[in-house]
């Protein structure tokens, strides 16, 4: 790995006094070696982290021309929180290059794939015939038995489901779906499987009338260690 590039994992509040670095000039926290690959572009190393003995805690999200040195906000990505994280626009601009907030988890079931397959008109069997997949899916479940998953574009579009239930912005009027940078769908979702949404503000950009965010969202699915989904979502908020 070369010593002037490295890429910090995104599950911040992963605490694991394990996760420590072996050079002396570099600090490494990490779980998921997909997740550096899909976001080393945009990740590079603190220097400011310290040398041996890391833990998540310790590390700073070192972003590219962003500000540095802000500590992960380990409130508002706890797991089991409850409610929604509430911060203002002005918050909002302290909190970049911070993971922001957690959702819960969500189950998809598969009636839920079943009315995204006809919402869409994309009926292919892997996803809506039960009985084919059990017996031809190169796809598994958690007990290793063949079965439906759900549409890449389906888990994509939870991701305002996932940032509304955990995240809510005060003084803005309306939210706005600008695009993506980048989408990566990682790992099958399996029918039923239990997800949910990891949010992390890269940028944060003024306009007139409203302000410009870079989300780097992470979809996890329970029981595994890969995410389902990376990606570097762009959203405005009117003022």
């Amino acid at each position: 790995m070369r010593r002037n590039r490295v890429a910090f994992a995104l599950r911040l509040a992963h605490g694991c006094s394990r996760c420590h670095a072996d050079d002396a000039a570099l600090s490494f926290v990490w779980r998921d070696v997909r997740l550096r690959r899909e976001h080393r572009h945009l990740l590079v190393r603190d220097p400011a982290a310290p040398a041996r003995g890391a833990t998540a805690a310790d590390v700073r999200l070192f972003l590219p021309g962003l500000p540095h040195g802000t500590a992960p906000d380990r409130r508002a990505a706890s797991p089991s929180a409850m409610n929604a994280v509430v911060v203002s626009i002005d918050q909002l601009r302290e909190r970049v290059g911070r993971e922001v907030a957690v959702s819960e988890w969500i189950e998809i079931p598969q009636t839920v794939i079943d009315e995204f397959a006809e919402a869409t008109r994309d009926a292919q069997w892997i996803h809506v015939d039960s009985e084919r997949a059990a017996r031809e899916s190169p796809f598994r479940d958690s007990n290793g038995r063949r079965c439906t998953v759900a549409h890449g574009f389906l888990t994509l579009s939870l991701l305002t489901h996932f940032i509304e239930s955990c995240l809510r912005i005060t003084g803005a009027r309306a939210g706005i779906n600008v695009g993506f940078d980048r989408v990566r769908f990682v790992t099958p979702v399996p029918s039923g499987s239990l997800l949910r949404g990891r949010f992390a503000l890269a940028r944060f950009k003024d306009l007139r009338g409203g302000v410009q965010l870079s989300w780097l969202v992470t979809i996890e699915r329970r029981g595994e260690e890969r995410p389902a989904l990376t990606a570097e979502w762009v959203t405005r908020l009117m003022l």
